[in-house]
């Protein structure tokens, strides 16, 4: 299989070209820059951050629970 073409292209938001990330809804379990960091997240088992488990990625926090919304 070989590689979208996209993968080729220059990210003008990187964080190595000035990128900056400027505002997002929820950074609870990361820092919302590690969008823009370079490569792909890593896992380290014991390492934790007075957030919890530290995440060198980036998602944000979801409710599994039923909140008079639609869920």
């Amino acid at each position: 299989m070989t590689e979208p073409t996209f993968t080729k292209l220059t990210d003008v938001a990187a964080e190595r070209l000035g990128g900056k990330v400027l505002a997002c809804s929820d950074d609870f379990f990361a820092e919302k820059e590690n969008l823009i960091k370079p490569g792909r997240g890593i896992f380290i088992a014991d390492k934790y951050t007075d957030r919890g488990k530290w995440m060198d990625g980036w998602e944000s926090r979801r409710k599994r629970t039923r909140t008079g919304g639609s869920v």
